[in-house]
């Protein structure tokens, strides 16, 4: 697998990145999970269809707890319907799956603490309060 990381770090084309991860993804290969999410916040960036979904499922294959805040946020960044659609799908299937994911931590959006918005506690009822 070092050889296949090595060749996700020199690589220029983006499909054979793509695949590259995938494999590492597969291949449970913790090393490789900063290269993918900067390629996912990429693809997410310019609306590459093409890697959204092998990039979020090697991400979350890697550490899924690590990876769902980024699926959220890419969830209200992504401007693609279709690529909105299937991460929405995608959270929620996580969150079905391991509710501990969003009942462990707070969810944060990464810019609340800027506009002075408090976090949302999903398990209260209540809106969430400015701080």
């Amino acid at each position: 697998m070092i050889e296949v990381h090595g060749f996700l770090q020199r690589s220029t084309n983006l499909p054979v990145k793509v695949e590259a991860s995938s494999v590492l993804g597969k291949h449970g290969y913790q090393e490789a999970f900063p290269e993918i999410a900067a390629l996912f916040r990429d693809a997410v960036a310019s609306g590459d269809r093409s890697g959204i979904e092998p990039l979020a499922e090697a991400l979350l294959s890697l550490d899924a707890k690590r990876a769902y805040p980024m699926l959220c946020r890419a969830v209200l960044e992504i401007g693609d319907a279709q690529s909105r659609d299937w991460l929405s799908w995608r959270v929620v299937r996580m969150e079905r799956s391991e509710p501990e994911l969003k009942k462990s931590e707070k969810f944060r959006h990464p810019y609340l603490p800027e506009i002075g918005v408090a976090p949302f506690d999903w398990d209260s009822p209540s809106e969430p309060t400015s701080s």
